[in-house]
């Protein structure tokens, strides 16, 4: 059911002040990794378990405000900025 490797070339980053909060990352995510931070009247989504991500991009695929992305360690970048 879930990818056992972790793709250890990507690391998921978010931009907080795109996020609209709206929870489909989270919900899109099988591994269980991203959680939601509240703050001031604000949600904004934060991966809170940075080991159970895989890479796999899922949750960037449905941002719809592009707050997510991947990174390469060569420095491409996938998900937000297509």
């Amino acid at each position: 059911m879930f990818w056992n490797n972790r793709n250890t070339e990507s690391t998921l980053k978010i931009i907080p002040d795109l996020c609209a909060g709206c929870g489909r990352c989270m919900a899109r995510c099988r591994r269980d990794a991203l959680r939601m931070h509240y703050r001031d009247d604000r949600a904004t989504v934060w991966l809170a378990y940075p080991e159970r991500c895989t890479g796999c991009g899922k949750c960037t695929r449905v941002c719809q405000m592009q707050a997510l992305y991947l990174e390469k360690e060569s420095g491409q970048v996938y998900g937000a900025f297509k």
